[in-house]
């Protein structure tokens, strides 16, 4: 009885000193956790006990490339107490672009117009909102075959995407969308047209 008692206060002693010195060894685990999802990085930094960096980040998918120069986040450990307390901090991503490649047509058509896009973008942010509450992007461009958009800067909270200088073809505009508050199927748009560039 009382080796196991011994063995499960030196294995709790061991889970708990590993949880206290996450910050130190999570840049020696994140390349191989990322490469399994496509995520590469050029350098891992600790910021401070809570929060680190990782720089020259990639993001490969099938037909999408993603790039960031730099992202900021919370350390695991804390972003779990964080996000239990209901007080998560932000991811911040300076300078990024997407890339999108053309696909060969599909034998079926895929369905276009605002029904599929809004059952798409549900998809995609439902799951993700309690995941990534809050987001601070710099600077940063998509595009795809034909066309794309910049910005110089975003922000997302509360299901709130702000956007300062969205620029796409003859559209120069900032503003604000609200995607689906709180499970809502509800989609807003304020948005000031700023005057055209010389």
């Amino acid at each position: 009885m009382r080796r196991l008692l011994r063995l499960t206060l030196g294995l709790a002693t061991l889970l708990l000193l590993g949880l206290a010195t996450l910050p130190w060894w999570l840049g020696l685990i994140l390349p191989a956790i990322g490469r399994s999802y496509g995520v590469t990085f050029n350098r891992y930094e600790r910021v401070s006990y809570t929060r680190f960096a990782l720089e020259t980040v990639v993001v490969r998918a099938p037909v999408t490339s993603v790039n960031l120069t730099r992202v900021e986040a919370d350390s695991p450990l804390i972003w779990l107490w964080r996000r239990v307390l209901g007080q998560p901090g932000a991811v911040v991503v300076d300078k990024w672009r997407v890339e999108v490649v053309a696909t060969p047509p599909s034998p079926t058509p895929t369905p276009a117009g605002w029904l599929p896009l809004r059952a798409r973008l549900q998809n995609i942010l439902t799951p993700l909102h309690p995941w990534l509450p809050r987001a601070q992007l710099g600077a940063g461009t998509v595009r795809w075959p034909g066309g794309g958009f910049s910005l110089a800067s975003a922000t997302w909270q509360d299901a709130v995407l702000k956007l300062k200088d969205f620029n796409y073809g003859p559209v120069h505009a900032s503003g604000e969308l609200t995607l689906f508050p709180k499970g809502q199927d509800l989609l807003q748009l304020t948005a000031a047209l700023n005057s055209a560039p010389l």
